[in-house]
């Protein structure tokens, strides 16, 4: 982290979140160590672009909001975080927070599993629940509910747009929760969507590669305000799908 290190007196970097994670270099390090001293190439992360593991200082600025976020809510707040990989993520989250509940998720173990035992046993006051497989299976049968959503897996439209879907029918703590949705230049329909249905009370955008956004929403507490909402969100995804096919289809007819 010498980039950052070279930078902490200025304005922007001399923060509570930069000398945190200066001071918790060691699990950055040791993550890496975990997983064999392999990363997959060309696989960024919220502390690495993919091309080496080295802190990548462009994306300071969504990690200092996500850093910033779970410092301000309460301490026993429950995350469930979807695309886990080396836990970089949820590192930052454990920093800013060591009493914190996640169910993290991801379809393949490699890195994940190995992050997570040692993020568990360097952070002991946590609870953290790891799941391998399919997110979409597992949102189905999940029995918990969650203050704050973190949907970092599969960065197409379609799949973030059911899993968060999934999240707001079943796994709600409460009325007001939090998402944060990484990559989203992937998923700006989704993104289009929630924000013209649902009541939007906090939103971030960080200026970072790939796109972040960070938003909270109030949704209605009257179960048949919230039915309508979530139904007009159902449609408006809907008319996207079926747009985008009529447009391969017309694309295909004219070859």
């Amino acid at each position: 982290m010498e980039v950052l290190k070279s930078q902490i007196n200025k304005d922007l970097y001399n923060n509570e979140f930069s000398k945190k994670l200066i001071e918790s270099e060691k699990h950055f390090n040791n993550l890496y160590k975990a997983c064999g001293n392999k990363f997959l190439k060309n696989c960024g992360s919220y502390l690495i672009d993919g091309s080496s593991y080295s802190y990548y200082i462009d994306h300071y600025p969504k990690q200092k909001l996500l850093f910033d976020l779970i410092k301000k809510r309460k301490k026993n707040i429950n995350i469930l975080e979807i695309g886990t990989y080396m836990g970089h993520s949820l590192m930052i989250m454990l920093i800013a927070n060591n009493y914190l509940s996640a169910t993290c998720i991801d379809i393949d173990d490699t890195f994940s599993k190995p992050a997570i035992d040692y993020l568990k046993k360097s952070f002991p006051k946590s609870n953290i629940e790891f799941i391998k497989g399919n997110s979409l299976d597992i949102l189905k049968v999940l029995k918990k509910k969650y203050d704050l959503f973190l949907i970092d897996g599969t960065h197409r439209n379609t799949q973030v747009t059911r899993e968060f879907s999934y999240c707001i029918n079943n796994l709600l703590n409460s009325k007001t929760v939090d998402f944060v949705l990484d990559d989203i230049l992937h998923a700006e329909p989704l993104k289009n969507n929630i924000f013209s249905t649902f009541n939007i009370i906090e939103k971030n955008l960080p200026n970072v590669p790939g796109g972040n956004i960070l938003f909270q929403i109030d949704f209605p507490k009257n179960f048949l305000s919230f039915y309508i909402k979530k139904n007009k969100f159902n449609l408006l995804n809907l008319k996207w799908y079926l747009k985008k096919k009529i447009v391969k289809l017309i694309k295909f007819k004219k070859l």
